[in-house]
Formats: C-alpha cells, structure tokens, sequence
C-alpha cells in the first residue's frame, strides 16, 4: 500500500471519511470533465486534451489551495482552517483564537497531503488519458515533515497573512507571489480589532501603548484629511469576571504610520496573574501574538481597491500530459 494511503489510515475514521470527501470531489470532476472531452471529441478535435489538463489543474487548485473572495464564505472549508474569513470588496475579516487549538493547523496540512496523494494517484487519473500531476505542499510530523507556519497571499494588494506555530498570526509586508510590486503600505485604509476575552481563568488588568515613541494610547477620531491609515482596536472584556481593565482604557484608536514601531499589549500586572500578554503591533498590517489564557481575536483591513485573490502560498501544482505542453502553476496564477 502506498505510503501516503498509510499515513491518510493513521489518523483513523475522520481521514478515512475526508479521503472519502476528497475521492468523491475528484472523481467527480473527473467525471465531468471525461464527458465534456468526449463530447469535444466530437466537434472539435484535439482540444479536449488540452483543456482536460487545464481542467484538472483548476480542480486541484480550488479543492484546497485557492479561496472564493466573491459571495458568501466556504462554510465546508473553512472547517478545516485555523481561521475563519469573509471578503466583502475591498475589506477583509478575519477570526482567529490565540493560542490556535490543538490539531487546528494540523488538520490543514494533513487535508492538503490528502488532497496531494489523491490528486497524485495514477488510479484516480486515468480518465484524464494520460495526465500527470506533481504537487507540493508542505508536510507537518505525521507526513515526514516539520512544517509550524501556514501563509496564505492576499491579492492584488501583495499582502501575507500568517499562521506561525501556536501563537502568532497576523499580516506580513512580505511579498506574495506573482506580484508585479511589493506591498505598498498605502494601500491599507484602516484597521478595525476585536479583542474578545471569556475564558473564566482569564485576569487581565493592564494596557500600555508605544506609538512610534509615544507611550500614550491615542483616543483620537478619524480624520479625513489625515492620509495615513486609521485603526480602532477595542478589548471585549465584559464576559471576563476576572478582568479588572477599567471601561475607559478599552478602546485604542488614531492614524498610525505602518513605518514606525506601534505596539498594544494588554497584559496582567500583579503577583497572582494568570494571564500572558497578548501583543498587537501596527506595521504593514495587524499581527499578534499570545500564549496561555485563550483570546478571541476579529479584525477588519480596508484597502484602496477590490481584493480578488486569498491563495495559500506555500503549494505548487504540476499538470502536464505528454505531448500537449504542460500547465504549471503556483497560487496566484490566471
């Protein structure tokens, strides 16, 4: 048995019945597209080879690697991420809990090794006459690899978001792939963070502030004339008995400059703290970072223009077939 089949076994009935999903996804392509290259073999001939390896490129690409930003969100997907998301034009939100849950970054990359050894098995092609495919993913413990760190590209503002072990996620100035510039921090309008606190253990009580310098934290209203973004960071304490933040001190907002250093930490002080602190910083986009008491996390960029493209980043697809050319691509790609 091959290998990658064995590892899929380990992780017992729910991989059993995601293997099931993921054949069923891919055979139904499959067979979708063995009935549009039949009957283009009937009126155009040798156009459905071509078009039958662009097709399965397509299908592997949306299955797991390549995300809607029109409409409402991939409920079924989003299943499997350490994050949920939406894309409303040029807006994106995103809900992430720091730490991540056990098994929740995990659990994508054993579904994309899942999707790699589907979409790679011979058996399951052979109706594609013929095609080959080579997929790359990164592979965590169970699949031979030491993988901590998932990043997905925003498009066309070539933007990161980030996953990074347990504790930090956040947005990178790091370019995406296939972008014909760097990110432009000017791009980015505004910030808009929840910070929301349940967890009975948790007793936070502090906040503090460095905004390019300025230990003060802003309690300033947007202004309009003001051309650097805005953000409006809130802390959700309200369901936390133990939080003893006074009312005032839970809302931090102004104009920030992305190039300078600009960190809020909420924190505990006091001998009997439980709670470590959860850091956000304002650069080229929100990142965070925390461990222990679990936080809720919403936040909400704004851009200068439509968002059109949410790829994983690090994933390669090879689809080729002898003697029609090959199609190869990263996410990002037409």
């Amino acid at each position: 048995m091959d290998r990658g089949i064995q590892r899929l076994n380990q992780r017992g009935l729910f991989f059993t019945l995601m293997a099931f999903l993921l054949i069923g996804i891919i055979l139904a392509y499959t067979a979708l597209n063995t009935q549009s290259g039949f009957q283009s073999s009937q009126n155009i001939a040798g156009i459905s080879g071509l078009e039958g390896v662009k097709d399965l490129f397509e299908n592997i690409k949306n299955t797991g690697l390549a995300f809607d930003t029109n409409g409402s969100p991939d409920l079924v997907r989003q299943r499997v991420l350490p994050f949920n998301y939406y894309f409303r034009e040029n807006r994106v939100g995103l809900q992430q809990t720091l730490p991540i849950p056990n098994g929740k970054m995990e659990l994508y990359v054993d579904v994309l090794n899942a999707l790699r050894v589907l979409a790679e098995d011979t058996n399951t092609l052979h109706a594609f006459d013929g095609s080959i495919t080579d997929v790359n993913v990164p592979a965590n413990a169970l699949w031979g690899g030491s993988a901590n760190q998932l990043v997905f590209d925003v498009l066309p503002q070539c933007l990161q978001y980030f996953v990074l072990d347990s504790n930090a996620a956040g947005f990178s100035f790091l370019s995406a792939k296939h972008c014909t510039a760097d990110y432009n921090t000017v791009s980015l309008k505004r910030v808009d963070i929840n910070v929301s606190v349940s967890n009975p253990a948790g007793d936070f009580n502090a906040i503090a502030c460095s905004m390019d310098g300025n230990s003060t934290c802003p309690k300033n209203d947007f202004n309009a004339l003001n051309t650097l973004p805005y953000f409006d960071a809130n802390m959700v304490l309200d369901a936390c008995q133990k939080c003893a933040l006074d009312q005032s001190m839970r809302t931090v907002k102004g104009h920030f400059d992305p190039a300078k250093t600009n960190t809020i930490t909420l924190s505990c002080a006091g001998a009997s703290c439980v709670s470590l602190p959860l850091t956000i910083s304002l650069a080229s986009g929100p990142g965070f970072t925390h461990n222990g008491v679990p936080v809720d996390l919403s936040f909400n960029l704004v851009f200068d223009q439509q968002v059109n493209g949410f790829y994983f980043h690090d994933a390669n697809v090879l689809v080729k077939k002898p003697g029609l050319g090959v199609l190869k691509a990263t996410q990002g790609d037409a």
